[in-house]
């Protein structure tokens, strides 16, 4: 009775005017696209699985529970837990056609064992909202649940994810990797769009990507990661970034040194609690750092944080926990409005609008406690879910 609740709860028969495909990168790097459509949704069950493959539930069973030690029970909990999971369908349909004119692009990287889906309606609703053409990278570097890679041989491998126990070294040698591919992503939706590679019939990008208007966004280590993509990379013209992880960086002041591009920065309320209040040894006192220097070059920068929200909340994961009627406590805010109000302040900073008016504008799901201000005059816009 609790299994056929709960398979009755998972079916969201909500739906956007976005379309979605899955390619690769030259180095063969799994890459989900969203899209803008004007074609209509497809139906509940036309809709692409969240979880793509089964692999991706012994992924995040591994990340929990470090299943490499524990191989007869990986492989009982994946296969019983399948089922369920695969009634999960994200918002967008699968290849509609991509609609008419030209779109900027975001390159998004996702945070530790996260993967191509794990921002579905993130992503979907940045999609919406801004008129943009996503490319969601799955990176094989270790720090993905599991991840579809494509070997050069041309064999399919599945790369877990890799339990570091701490080790800083290990996650700075990762970002490195992780950086390229967000520069080889760029450089796919470079070939799609100058029509030397081609997807399935109906779904072609050629001439319909601005590529002079891209931005490296992420959550958490993807956020760090899109941080120095954006710095690094000439082609990236902003960077969006989610509760940045910033440990993954060296630690001498050097190093967070990114003033190149604009910079919007959105933060749960658990993830860097009290920045203003630097901290040693924590991530807010790097924050601080960061913000510093940008505000010494008068590098355009945005912040703002939504009260009442956990690190995860840009992610599906408490949306998914919602429809299988698991919260750890009563949230002020569903998750569907969170991710609501993050894409509407992500799409502001996109679409280069006005990010207090949106604050203003979002009154009926969040109260504004502070004026949004320039960076250069206290730029803190905190939000209550």
């Amino acid at each position: 009775m609790r299994l056929a609740a709960m398979s009755k709860s998972v079916v969201d028969t909500a739906v956007h005017r976005v379309g979605v495909t899955d390619t690769r990168t030259k180095d063969g790097l799994s890459v989900r696209l969203f899209y803008p459509s004007r074609a209509p949704p497809a139906n509940w069950a036309s809709r692409p699985r969240w979880a793509p493959h089964q692999q991706y539930v012994y992924g995040y069973l591994h990340y929990a529970m470090n299943l490499a030690e524990k191989p007869v029970l990986s492989k009982v909990l994946q296969y019983s837990l399948w089922p369920l999971v695969s009634l999960f369908k994200c918002e967008a349909s699968w290849e509609l056609p991509v609609a008419e004119g030209e779109f900027p692009v975001v390159v998004w990287s996702h945070g530790l064992a996260g993967m191509r889906t794990t921002y579905s309606g993130l992503l979907t609703r940045l999609v919406e909202s801004s008129n943009v053409i996503v490319a969601a990278v799955e990176h094989a570097d270790g720090s993905a649940c599991n991840c579809q890679h494509l070997k050069q041989d041309g064999k399919l491998e599945w790369p877990p994810y890799k339990h570091t126990d701490g080790n800083i070294g290990w996650r700075q040698e990762q970002l490195a990797k992780r950086v390229g591919d967000m520069s080889n992503a760029l450089s796919l939706l470079e070939r799609l769009n100058s029509g030397k590679e081609q997807l399935s019939l109906g779904v072609d990008f050629a001439g319909k990507i601005q590529l002079s208007d891209a931005t490296s966004a992420g959550h958490s280590f993807g956020a760090a990661t899109a941080i120095v993509a954006g710095d690094r990379d000439p082609r990236f013209t902003r960077t969006l970034a989610f509760d940045p992880w910033l440990f993954a960086l060296a630690d001498e002041p050097s190093a967070l040194d990114f003033t190149r591009t604009p910079m919007c920065v959105l933060n749960s309320e658990k993830w860097n609690p009290t920045w203003r209040t630097p901290i040693p040894g924590r991530n807010n006192m790097r924050m601080d750092t960061m913000f510093k220097a940008r505000q010494a070059k008068r590098v355009p920068t945005l912040y703002a944080e939504l009260a009442g929200t956990k690190h995860m909340s840009a992610s599906d994961v408490p949306y998914l926990m919602e429809r299988l009627m698991i919260r750890s406590a009563p949230a002020k805010l569903a998750a569907r409005d969170v991710l609501d109000v993050f894409a509407s302040l992500a799409s502001a900073f996109i679409t280069e609008g006005d990010f207090a008016q949106t604050i203003d504008e979002l009154d009926d799901l969040v109260t504004q406690q502070e004026s949004f201000k320039e960076f250069e005059e206290e730029p803190v816009a905190t939000l209550n879910a």
